[in-house]
């Protein structure tokens, strides 16, 4: 029989147990914040906090406050490269070096955060009309999210991107792929979850860029439209097949 000593060390570890499992499935979260164009506040399931592709004020969006772990540049057009406003001693990695001319070759980690490059193109003419363009990587817990930046051509599954759990992915058109060419860059990489970007809205001042209506018609029966601007995505939402969540625009 137990006295009541060995009672109650029993009794505080079972609740101690309980107590340790919120946390572990917290971890398991990936949180994304759509701040317009194509710029976005990833929060790893390592609790990394990256920034990339801020735009100019003048595209229609306000940057983010605040510091963050490491941000991200895919490449330099003024919707995407806008470091004016973060923080001194901000670290910043760009995605091209020699004044655009060579992708850069990135491979670090940041508090178990794993962040690489895969070059690729901003139009269809291997980069003869708009230059290069730079796709990231980040790996956090087993899990790829894949950032598309300014893509201009389609893609197929390679050793480089690997297998793409989470991918963002533009769906606008004009300065990069549109609607037909993301739906088959979905279909062709079968991520867990999509989430749609660059493309037009209310504030937007590139006036240009088509609306996430097409897109939203090509994946009918995936689309997830979420009523704010941020998501957490877990494993659950990994394993539904592949879902489109449109965040609605900051």
């Amino acid at each position: 029989m137990m006295n009541k000593l060995q009672l109650a060390a029993c009794v505080t570890l079972l609740f101690s147990a309980f107590l340790v499992l919120p946390v572990q499935a917290a971890d398991a979260n990936w949180q994304l914040t759509w701040h317009g164009q194509a710029c976005f506040t990833i929060v790893t399931p390592d609790g990394v906090r990256i920034l990339i592709d801020p735009p100019d004020p003048s595209v229609g969006f306000p940057g983010p406050a605040g510091s963050f772990d490491v941000v991200l540049i895919s490449h330099e057009h003024f919707d995407h490269n806008y470091t004016a406003g973060l923080p001194k001693g901000q670290r910043v990695i760009r995605g091209l070096t020699d004044g655009g001319k060579h992708v850069s070759q990135v491979n670090i980690s940041v508090k178990g955060t794993q962040i690489t490059t895969v070059p690729s193109f901003h139009d269809k003419n291997k980069g003869k009309d708009r230059g290069l363009n730079t796709i990231f990587v980040v790996q956090s817990k087993g899990k790829r999210l894949v950032h598309l930046g300014d893509l201009g051509h389609t893609l197929t599954p390679s050793g480089a991107l690997g297998k793409v759990d989470i991918l963002l992915i533009p769906v606008g058109g004009f300065y990069t792929i549109d609607a037909t060419e993301a739906k088959e860059v979905v279909d062709a990489l079968k991520p867990g979850a999509v989430i749609p970007m660059h493309y037009k809205t209310p504030k937007s001042s590139v006036k240009e860029l088509s609306p996430p209506d097409k897109f939203e018609s090509l994946m009918a029966g995936r689309i997830v439209k979420v009523s704010t601007n941020s998501i957490p995505i877990d494993e659950k939402k990994l394993k539904e097949g592949t879902k489109a969540y449109l965040l609605s625009p900051p």
